[in-house]
């Protein structure tokens, strides 16, 4: 649910500049990103599993807290905060985990997590309304690029450590492709 969110987010900072959600399930996008259990400290019992300790599920939960705290500024999530104590609570562990993953990289390195991690990335450059966010933001996801362009030869992306199923990914391949075309100019999308 969590990468969901963020897919959600997205498509709604896309929607305030280019109409395209129907106006009949706008209220319910609403309620679900008022709703949503953005950390663990949030008191409310968790129904389902979530991960909250993976360095990207950090970033998915800080990065949904903070782009739904900014479109809902003044209004009570369910809760009890608003979306500037939103956006104050997201900011606060999203600069850290911004910092380490300049200073110290991935953990999670080349795995299936890093489309994820290009996501979850440039949605805070394309909308965190905090330059500071924004500008380290485009900095960890030019060094997750550059990490993707030393992988690779010839197309295929050799892993030192994986976590995903296959033992590497072709440009063709649905975890890579997209972001091997895109960020080392090899072909069209």
């Amino acid at each position: 649910m969590t990468l969901h969110s963020i897919v959600l987010l997205r498509m709604v900072y896309l929607d305030k500049k280019q109409s395209f959600f129907p106006t009949e399930i706008k209220g319910s996008i609403e309620e679900c990103i008022l709703d949503f259990k953005y950390w663990w400290d949030d008191g409310r019992r968790d129904t389902t599993y979530r991960c909250y300790h993976t360095e990207n599920h950090q970033a998915l939960y800080h990065t949904a807290e903070l782009l739904a705290g900014q479109l809902y500024k003044k209004t009570e999530f369910t809760n009890g905060m608003n979306g500037k104590q939103h956006m104050a609570h997201a900011k606060e562990r999203l600069m850290k985990w911004l910092e380490y993953r300049f200073r110290f990289g991935f953990s999670e390195w080349m795995s299936t997590y890093c489309e994820v991690e290009v996501l979850l990335l440039a949605n805070l450059y394309d909308f965190a309304e905090d330059k500071d966010i924004r500008s380290k933001a485009g900095m960890v996801l030019d060094l997750l690029m550059f990490d993707v362009a030393l992988n690779n030869y010839e197309g295929f992306l050799w892993l030192g450590k994986r976590t995903q199923l296959c033992p590497f990914y072709h440009y063709g391949s649905p975890q890579y492709g997209s972001i091997g075309q895109v960020g080392i100019r090899r072909g069209n999308l």
